[in-house]
């Protein structure tokens, strides 16, 4: 059996290595996260085609309606969109376009 010091170091050794793929992967997802700011530019982007596929909605009521669903938007957004979709629905021109992005593996 080796002595207590060699498998105290052997440990720590493990236990560094373990949380250095940890914090890895947190920064791999971090890197694929949008940002609040992307996210604050994508609801303007829902909900300018959402008004443009309906527009006989008046123009005071999208702005309430995006208004009331801003800051849950923008949170689900950041804590959840792949940056892929993100970008694919930024780029969306139409509706039909922004619903395509959720087609799109993460």
């Amino acid at each position: 059996m080796p002595p207590p010091a060699v498998v105290r170091s052997v440990a720590v050794t493990r236990s560094v290595h373990i949380l250095s793929l940890v914090a890895a992967a947190a920064l791999a997802a971090c890197a694929n996260a949008p940002s609040q700011a992307d996210c604050e530019r994508l609801h303007a982007k829902v909900v300018e085609l959402e008004f443009a596929a309906t527009p006989a909605r008046s123009p005071d009521r999208v702005a309430a309606l995006a208004d009331a669903s801003r800051s849950e938007f923008v949170a689900r957004c950041v804590e959840s969109l792949p940056k892929k979709r993100l970008d694919c629905a930024l780029r969306a021109a139409t509706k039909a376009d922004l619903v395509a992005c959720d087609q799109i593996e993460p």
